[in-house]
């Protein structure tokens, strides 16, 4: 990945915490001008790419309620799928 990533125009990767061992079994050289960056969590995943979290379905209801675009009972459909609770 390292490689495919430099050959890619990418200075920052984003590795999954549980991988972090395999990342340091690679050579100083491959990692040369690279940002690793290591993800516990999807909001760490976030954080990193620079995104915002995404908020709390609960909160993300209201503000399409407030716009209109949710209805009375709540539903979600409106949602972004990621945003959504388990379920919906």
């Amino acid at each position: 990945a390292p490689l495919a990533a430099r050959r890619a125009g990418i200075h920052r990767l984003i590795v999954p915490a549980q991988n972090r061992r395999d990342v340091e079994e690679l050579s100083p050289e491959m990692l040369d001008d690279l940002e690793i960056c290591f993800a516990e969590t999807m909001s760490d995943v976030l954080e990193d790419a620079g995104l915002q979290p995404i908020k709390k379905a609960a909160e993300i209801k209201r503000v399409l309620a407030r716009r209109g675009r949710g209805n009375n009972r709540g539903e979600v459909d409106d949602m972004p799928r990621a945003a959504r609770p388990r379920g919906k």
